[in-house]
């Protein structure tokens, strides 16, 4: 462990080193490197072509460290998560936590709600309260899956349960598609080409019109009819109302 920790702490050093100019400018201490998505943003600030490209950057360094001094350089835990979840999400129970994707979606709904609570307005690209909403129509959307997969283990269901494993594979590559950090990142890239705000404003919009993964997309038509139906815990939006994001 002894070693690790110095191999870890050199490369901390050298991460530093690096970005000094950008850690500088935010004040940022050396061992907030080892928070992931501060470094992501501290180098996207590094990699930066165009004041615009910066200035989005920059905030998106500053709405990490602000999360940082709320929740710690490893962010929240799930004890932490799953409490939170629970009063806000009816329904939320401890099956759902084994679901790294779930678990992800509670945390980006934790860091949006921190971040309205903190006066942060999110980008031009994307606002706080839209992130918030993804999250958790994406907890929604994984609550579903989790339900599904208990549903075919208990009736033996072998035609489903065969269905879901040969999805799996597409499931991964679709988690990512068309969420907050895939536009967020397609914006940053955008602006790094120096296309002005009205070009990103409408390839953003054109995205998200298109925000459905291919391998989704193919089967939409069979599903159009049980879309219409209404989903498990729908209703759960009224209680943002109470507990959430929204007034």
């Amino acid at each position: 462990m002894g070693l690790l920790a110095a191999a870890r702490a050199e490369e901390l050093r050298a991460q530093a080193a690096a970005l000094a100019p950008e850690m500088e400018r935010h004040q940022v201490p050396v061992e907030y490197l080892a928070n992931p998505e501060l470094a992501q943003a501290l180098q996207t600030a590094h990699n930066a072509k165009t004041p615009q490209a910066l200035g989005a950057a920059d905030a998106g360094v500053q709405e990490r460290m602000f999360l940082i001094g709320k929740d710690g350089i490893n962010g929240p835990d799930l004890d932490q998560l799953r409490k939170e979840t629970r009063a806000n999400v009816n329904g939320a129970g401890n099956s759902h936590f084994e679901d790294p994707a779930f678990v992800q979606a509670a945390k980006d709904m934790h860091e949006a709600r921190l971040l309205a609570e903190g006066g942060f307005q999110g980008s031009q690209w994307m606002t706080v309260e839209q992130r918030y909403e993804r999250a958790e129509k994406e907890l929604f959307t994984r609550m579903e899956g989790v339900g599904r997969e208990i549903e075919n283990r208990v009736t033996g269901n072998d035609s489903s349960r065969l269905t879901d494993q040969n999805l799996k594979g597409e499931s991964s590559s679709a988690a990512g598609y068309g969420s907050v950090e895939h536009h967020e990142k397609f914006a940053e890239s955008l602006a790094n080409t120096g296309a002005n705000e009205t070009q990103i404003r409408g390839r953003l919009a054109a995205a998200r019109s298109e925000g459905t993964h291919p391998s989704t997309a193919v089967t939409m038509g069979k599903g159009a009819a049980k879309a219409r139906k209404s989903r498990p815990g729908t209703a759960v939006g009224s209680e943002r109302g109470k507990n959430g994001l929204s007034p």
